[in-house]
């Protein structure tokens, strides 16, 4: 089931969409807001050339940013398909949420395929006014359900993601360390904005704790990152009564490696460093990275 906001109680439904557009960032214009997916609408393909977006909610702005923002909730899945494909040349279709103005009792939003242009060179078509993108896919030559129908590994995921997302605990698993001590405090928290993770964690190792210098150090991530690229953070290694060396965080894959900095700037494997490594000090990271999407 499709709904969008008509207005409140004692509201028309153009006041509304204005008075909803006051709670988003603004975009480009005196009147512009910066639309996207609040939560979920997540696409999954069904069988042959058709897909389903799962439940979720979504800004869509009207068709003239004086029209206002609509608020689109989708109850259920919707579903969709595609056309079959070109015979001789691959295209790009584009999966959007479109309004209808005009409509607003009951169908006041749907699930549209913008159906791109096949061609040697395709490119992904433009999202059409009072329509909000969700996922280009790329429709190659000759697909039909025959052929075993679109492909998930063709798909671009392109919900703009709004709202602030929450922080979300997790316990990190750190690795490469002789020993971390009795007690030892291991902490972390992570927050997901559409394909980027924010990660910080906190390491207080316990009695007992030695460094191993054979191995790099590293830690658990809370969310796979996207293979094979690598993404840096920042982070710290706490020594009382010696200094605070920076590290240099690297991820990839499920974990993250922790490389501090030596002599000349050159960065080393924290182990190597000539320093006790006790109860008394502790490791704070904090990066970012991109996600593997679903």
């Amino acid at each position: 089931m499709t709904i969008y906001t008509t207005g409140a109680y004692d509201l028309p439904a153009q006041a509304d969409r204005n008075r909803n557009s006051l709670m988003l960032a603004a975009g480009t214009g005196s009147l512009g807001v910066i639309d996207g997916v609040h939560s979920g609408m997540t696409i999954s393909k069904t069988t042959g050339m058709g897909f389903t977006i799962g439940a979720g909610r979504a800004a869509v702005n009207g068709t003239s940013a004086s029209e206002g923002t609509f608020t689109v909730t989708f109850t259920s899945s919707v579903t969709g398909s595609f056309a079959d494909g070109d015979a001789s040349y691959d295209r790009y279709d584009l999966v959007t949420i479109k309004t209808y103005e005009n409509n607003p009792s009951t169908s006041g939003a749907d699930v549209v395929v913008v159906k791109g242009t096949a061609s040697s060179s395709p490119t992904v078509p433009a999202t059409p006014a009072g329509s909000l993108a969700l996922y280009s896919v790329r429709i190659v030559a000759g697909t039909n359900a025959g052929s075993g129908g679109w492909s998930t590994s063709k798909m671009t995921d392109k919900r703009r993601k709004i709202g602030v997302p929450e922080f979300i605990d997790y316990t990190p698993t750190f690795g490469g360390f002789m020993d971390l001590g009795t007690n030892a405090i291991r902490e972390g928290r992570y927050r997901l904005d559409g394909d980027k993770c924010s990660v910080s964690v906190h390491l207080n190792p316990g009695s007992g704790a030695a460094m191993g210098a054979a191995n790099p150090l590293y830690f658990t991530l809370p969310v796979p990152a996207a293979s094979p690229w690598i993404y840096y953070g920042q982070g710290a290694l706490h020594q009382p009564n010696v200094g605070v060396f920076d590290l240099t965080v690297v991820s990839g894959g499920t974990t993250a490696i922790m490389w501090a900095t030596g002599a000349n700037g050159a960065y080393v494997q924290p182990g190597t460093l000539a320093y006790p490594f006790n109860g008394l000090s502790a490791i704070y990271c904090n990066m970012e990275y991109i996600i593997d999407l679903p």
